[in-house]
């Protein structure tokens, strides 16, 4: 329902041939319709550049195999709006067997917004704090994002209290997350 895929044009051709090292400059253009035909704010498309003439090459077992190169370009047009960042988390657990936290955050609001998650851990019997390492995550709106947090290679059995705290937006603005867990 969110679809801008209707909207989206590309000039001055959609295929085009290009020499070894020559570049080319596309002009993508999004022309929302005329009246809004509903309330989302956001409207979002994912466009293909596709090589189209395979090359040669060799996998790791030796075959020949034929190598082309698509990449995917995230498009999303927002009706001119105030701006308003909202993330927030909607899941934290304890994965045993990976050994790892995962976090799950939905950006609720209407502009990409990316951040900052910082995670510390508290073993809760003998006090031993751990800093675990910084998370930079980019969201588009209305993405859910799901952030793996591996643990400390050889982390002593033991209860532990982690807090992640989550800063974005121009004003920094922080959400925080927090989870109890045993490590066995």
């Amino acid at each position: 329902e969110n679809s801008a895929v209707n909207w989206v044009s590309i000039k001055p051709q959609s295929y085009f041939s290009l020499n070894p090292g020559e570049t080319k400059e596309l002009e993508i253009t999004v022309t929302p319709p005329a009246v809004r035909k509903d309330a989302l704010a956001v409207h979002t498309c994912l466009m293909y550049i596709t090589q189209t003439n395979p090359v040669d090459a060799i996998n790791e077992k030796g075959a020949l195999v034929k190598v082309s190169v698509r990449t995917g370009i995230k498009i999303y047009h927002r009706y001119s709006s105030q701006r308003e960042p909202n993330m927030d988390f909607t899941d934290y657990k304890y994965e045993k067997d990976s050994k790892s936290l995962v976090l799950e955050i939905i950006n609720q609001g209407n502009v990409w917004t990316d951040g900052t998650i910082h995670t510390e851990m508290i073993n809760q019997q003998n006090g031993a704090k751990y800093n675990l390492e910084d998370e930079i995550i980019y969201t588009l709106p209305s993405d859910k994002r799901i952030v793996t947090i591996p643990l400390p290679k050889g982390l002593e059995k033991g209860k532990y209290i982690v807090t992640s705290t989550f800063t974005y937006g121009d004003d920094n603005v922080i959400k925080m997350a927090e989870l109890t867990f045993i490590n066995e």
